[in-house]
């Protein structure tokens, strides 16, 4: 492939990403997750992730898991609350 093909390539692939930022960023998700989520290679080929579920784990599963991503406050935090948390993240 040539450098200018490699060049374009990049260039409609971080269009495609910067428009679908948009969007997710327009329906509501956090700047965070909306560029988390344009960005990441599943959407680009058409495949979305699936989502863990969390409400068949248990609160200490649910815990550690939000310390491990630093989610601050999550000690005090109910089942349900832990749970919405994560799908923030």
């Amino acid at each position: 492939m040539a450098s200018s093909e490699r060049e374009s390539l990049f260039n409609n692939e971080r269009f495609d990403s910067e428009k679908r930022y948009d969007k997710l960023f327009s329906k509501g998700l956090s700047k965070g997750k909306a560029a988390r989520v344009a960005s990441s290679s599943g959407h680009q080929s058409g495949k979305h992730k699936q989502h863990p579920r969390y409400e068949k784990w248990t609160t200490d599963n649910l815990y550690q898991k939000a310390t491990e991503l630093g989610i601050e406050g999550c000690s005090g935090m109910s089942k349900h609350t832990l749970v919405s948390a994560l799908r923030e993240y």
